[in-house]
């Protein structure tokens, strides 16, 4: 580290301090090594260009290493964007959901229109139907996903 440091001090390297967290590695053993190894550096000229960038940890879950997200905080909201989750074929009650949302009266007489509008309700249908069957589930994964996190600051 030391010699990398070194080598690149001509370009006065900064270093972005991860937030949340003092070490970045553990060992694993019942006394664990802890060690701020994981580390993300960048220029000055970087720096000023992408000044609302942050660098939070994520879960080491799958690692000994903690995984570093660099994110920018100050970007505006998304809407999010649908995604058909292929294992709600295998759910009962699927076929009837899109039966129903294609069955439903269709407006326009332009053939994009007359697609556009079964595949619109099709939509909307699933994500209802999906929301009511599994949103326990999707509030369990971030449970589990931030009692991770606690545990790895602590």
């Amino acid at each position: 580290m030391r010699k990398f440091r070194q080598a690149l001090d001509a370009s006065e390297l900064i270093e972005k301090r991860i937030q949340n967290r003092k070490y970045t590695w553990s060992n694993g053993q019942r006394n664990p090594s802890l060690v701020y190894l994981d580390r993300f550096f960048c220029n000055k000229e970087w720096a000023d260009i992408f000044i609302g960038v942050n660098l939070q940890p994520l879960s080491s879950s799958l690692s000994d290493h903690c995984l570093l997200f660099l994110c920018n905080l100050q970007q505006p909201h998304r809407m999010a964007v649908f995604r058909f989750e292929h294992f709600w074929t295998r759910v009962p009650g699927f076929l009837e959901i899109v039966q129903a949302a294609w069955s439903m009266p269709v407006r326009g007489t332009s053939p994009l229109m007359i697609l556009h509008n079964p595949l619109q309700n099709t939509k909307k249908s699933l994500l209802s139907w999906s929301r009511s069957l599994f949103s326990d589930a999707r509030l369990q994964l971030h449970m589990a996903n931030e009692v991770i996190m606690r545990l790895d600051i602590a």
